[in-house]
């Protein structure tokens, strides 16, 4: 965390710092994230004869079952049906609030130009992505936890 704020803190200053920086740290971090998760989860489940993991063991079978489960879960949970139904029900124009609020945080848009949700949203992307990263220094204490080392094998 004493990292990653201040990362954000600089990449927000300036929207020219937001174009370059966020896509770099956030790209560097999908990237490792998901090396480290497939890795763990093919070491542990595996070995496993469980019916229990059976899911477990066909989803990290092979990289190509996992980037495609990937793919299909982005677009169902981004563009899918489901994000038509909410827009026609709630009348929100779901695009221009999450480009509007992710401007905000870029220093793009001004937030006295913006609604209070737009504002309130933009807080909540951001809590989010900080609640995110101190969730990984806890799940991944390599140094902590013996399971945790088994299965990345270090």
């Amino acid at each position: 965390m004493a990292l990653i704020i201040p990362l954000h803190f600089v990449a927000f200053s300036h929207p020219i710092m937001a174009v370059f920086i966020v896509p770099l740290v956030t790209v560097g971090h999908n990237i490792q994230y998901h090396c480290i998760v497939y890795s763990f989860a093919q070491n542990k489940y595996r070995p496993k004869t469980d019916r229990r993991y059976r899911w477990a063991k066909a989803l990290f079978k092979n990289f190509a079952v996992y980037a495609l489960v990937g793919l299909v879960f982005t677009f169902a949970f981004y563009r899918g049906p489901w994000i038509e139904g909410v827009k026609s029900i709630t009348g929100l124009k779901l695009d221009a609030v999450l480009f509007n609020s992710i401007g905000m945080m870029a220093g793009i848009k001004e937030p006295a130009a913006l609604g209070l949700g737009e504002r309130v949203f933009a807080a909540f992307l951001l809590g989010f992505a900080m609640q995110h990263y101190y969730l990984d220094s806890k799940i991944w204490r390599v140094s902590k936890d013996k399971d945790v080392q088994k299965n990345l094998k270090v």
